[in-house]
């Protein structure tokens, strides 16, 4: 007879283990100091002492799912400026906002997020934004995990860009690794954000830390046009030849990309979250 103790039990669930297994109706899921213990049909050689019991009848249990792309404050500014085109609707409507917003806000709009995403099976995400390091607060508060790229752009002048990427540097410094739940990579916003040598800088200073990046490609046809005519190139292809783009870059949207772009991010390893 195995005896096993438990601070929790699922039991009579649909279990969905994504491991290679179909559902398993009927089973039992064991969890003792936060890690699975047992995940399977009740056997007659097992017993089980345990301290919380849930109906799992009617109800599937499988891994949390993965959000691989947020900027989780942004839950404050819902409604906003809707129906407009993306330059608009950032330099007219979202960017005068975020001007105002301090670390106080950004905690308050993250820790709403990781509610709602708790609430809707979300138990990790990747989050791009400024003040990153109000964002781990929310993260540690909430039980959740996350990756954190650390918004960086100098559109608005070189200085910004100086600020933003020690901010970064700060962020990863303090929270990457904290409670094993967070992991600090470095955040681009983009092509057209972003000037050529700030690129370069953050490219260098990922490898130094041993850590990825986190940038927004390819999301319009503006940003298309835009950096081909300032670059003579698609912006997969001026990243690419600047040597952003490798196994630890993860890049978000790439919707309008011609079929070189997507052989040269799959040469690459380049992880895209479509959206």
């Amino acid at each position: 007879m195995t005896v096993l103790e438990a601070d929790l039990l699922v039991r009579d669930c649909l279990l969905i283990p994504m491991d290679g297994r179909p559902p398993i109706g009927g089973a039992w899921l064991a969890v003792r100091e936060g890690r699975i213990i047992y995940a399977d049909r009740p056997r007659a050689d097992l017993s089980l002492t345990v301290e919380q019991v849930l109906d799992g009848r009617g109800k599937a249990v499988m891994p949390g799912l993965v959000n691989c792309h947020t900027h989780a404050p942004m839950t404050l500014l819902r409604g906003l400026a809707e129906d407009v085109p993306l330059d608009v609707w950032l330099r007219e409507h979202i960017w005068p906002v975020e001007a105002k917003m301090g670390p106080e806000e950004v905690y308050w709009g993250s820790l709403l997020a990781c509610l709602e995403m708790s609430l809707t099976g979300t138990t990790c995400f990747c989050d791009m934004y400024f003040h990153e390091g109000a964002v781990a607060r929310a993260v540690l508060e909430s039980g959740l995990r996350a990756v954190l790229a650390p918004g960086i752009l100098d559109a608005p002048g070189p200085e910004v860009g100086e600020r933003l990427l020690k901010d970064a540097l700060e962020v990863f410094k303090r929270y990457n690794g904290a409670e094993g739940r967070i992991k600090v990579i470095l955040g681009p916003h983009a092509p057209y954000s972003c000037s050529l040598e700030l690129l370069e800088r953050i490219r260098d200073e990922a490898r130094r830390l041993g850590t990825g990046i986190h940038i927004h490609l390819a999301e319009t046809e503006g940003e298309v046009r835009e950096i081909r005519a300032k670059h003579g190139r698609t912006p997969v292809e001026l990243l690419d030849d600047l040597g952003l783009l490798c196994p630890g870059t993860l890049a978000a949207h790439c919707v309008h990309l011609t079929d070189r772009d997507m052989d040269i991010l799959a040469q690459r390893g380049v992880k895209v979250v479509h959206c």
